[in-house]
């Protein structure tokens, strides 16, 4: 009985040590399950956090990075627009050098100056001041004179934003030295013996020769009969003492009549000097027509009298240059004519000029053989000086290939 007691206690005991075991083993899951949970919860949160961070920084690189496009933009518009600018103050100076007469500070080589101010150019993203100057690279007395024209654009509401360009041209007169200043006929080859100047009396008439002046070295006789002309050493055609021919004494460094009279210049400048001021330049070709100025030109003869003395004011603007294209041929000046300034004949070997009594003040310049020259034609000497200036239409400006610099 005793012992049946003893192991009925010993079941009880067991019993409840395997309660609480299981009891044990119970807190124990739960407390390593919330252990567990609580892990997971932190590595969410870090995993968030992280997330966050990246998100934030990729949110600000692509903020930073739209900045930067739009102020890349912004400076390459500004920078074209500056560069536009800088490139319109290059026209305008480069311009501005064909129609007006520039002052310069010196007028040896360094010498600078500057033509009338530009106004503010303005465009998308601001205004630009213009500064242009011209430097001498030559003396201003050079023919053709070398000049770089500079032109720099300045942002009005940031002068940090700045462009210049350069380009050096070659300006160029209308006339050489060697025509203003020129003789009453000039003939680029030969007035040869026998050519048809008879049944008249053409005169020449020199400035104030004298005979010594004139000379009476042998020549090329071929190129002058001289029993065509009667030189006179002054206007007194009645009272004037005859004197000895000139003549042509040498073709060294002849350079043809066109480069002696208009130098560099072409054609085409000598058409667009027409268009811009026809009542100085006239240019007469197969197709002349009234401009409004003339009715001079039939075809076939000139009988208008145009250009006047520069002492005096007349009709016209002083003296003129009457320029006869090849396809007008070798129009005759009629009777009564009077002329005052250039007349020039592209034709060479003219067998056409007949001319009935015109007179010129100033120089005709024939092209090849002067071949007929009858009747009563009278050319007095006068310098061109309408021509001896650095204004207006009278210049040309060309650019030199390759001068052109932006920086």
């Amino acid at each position: 009985m005793s012992l049946r007691i003893e192991r009925d206690d010993h079941r009880k005991e067991v019993i409840e040590v395997k309660q609480i075991e299981i009891q044990s083993q119970s807190i124990l899951s739960k407390r390593m399950t919330r252990g567990l949970a609580g892990q997971t919860g932190m590595a969410t949160l870090m995993v968030t956090l992280i997330l966050l961070i990246v998100s934030t920084l990729s949110a600000l690189a692509v903020s930073r990075s739209a900045f930067f496009e739009r102020k890349i933009t912004g400076s390459d518009v500004r920078n074209k627009e500056v560069y536009a600018a800088a490139i319109a103050g290059l026209e305008y100076g480069t311009k501005w050098l064909e129609g007006h007469e520039e002052v310069w500070d010196i007028g040896t080589t360094g010498g600078t100056a500057t033509p009338d101010a530009l106004a503010n150019t303005d465009q998308g993203a601001d205004a630009y001041a213009h500064t242009i100057t011209y430097t001498l690279l030559s003396d201003l007395d050079a023919a053709p004179t070398v000049i770089e024209v500079s032109s720099l654009a300045t942002a009005v509401g940031d002068s940090q934003v700045q462009k210049t360009v350069k380009m050096i041209v070659l300006q160029s007169a209308l006339l050489t030295r060697s025509i203003i200043d020129g003789p009453p006929l000039l003939v680029e080859n030969c007035i040869p013996s026998g050519a048809n100047i008879v049944g008249g009396t053409p005169n020449l008439v020199p400035a104030t020769p004298t005979s010594a002046a004139i000379g009476t070295t042998a020549g090329d006789t071929s190129c002058l009969d001289e029993g065509h002309f009667d030189v006179f050493p002054d206007e007194n055609l009645t009272n004037g003492t005859q004197l000895d021919p000139i003549v042509k004494t040498s073709t060294e460094n002849d350079v043809g009549l066109w480069a002696s009279v208009f130098g560099s210049l072409l054609e085409s400048d000598i058409i667009s000097m027409s268009i811009a001021d026809p009542a100085r330049v006239i240019y007469v070709d197969g197709n002349y027509a009234n401009d409004g100025y003339y009715t001079g030109y039939t075809g076939s003869t000139w009988h208008d009298d145009v250009g006047s003395d520069h002492q005096t004011d007349g009709k016209y603007d002083d003296q003129v240059i009457l320029y006869f294209d090849s396809s007008s041929n070798c129009p005759t000046i009629n009777g009564g004519t009077v002329i005052h300034g250039l007349v020039y004949f592209e034709t060479e070997g003219c067998t056409s000029n007949g001319w009935g009594g015109g007179t010129v003040y100033g120089t005709v310049a024939i092209s090849g053989d002067l071949n007929k020259f009858n009747s009563n034609a009278t050319l007095i000497d006068r310098d061109l000086d309408t021509f001896d200036d650095r204004n207006g239409f009278l210049m040309v400006i060309s650019s030199v290939p390759g001068s052109w610099v932006d920086f």
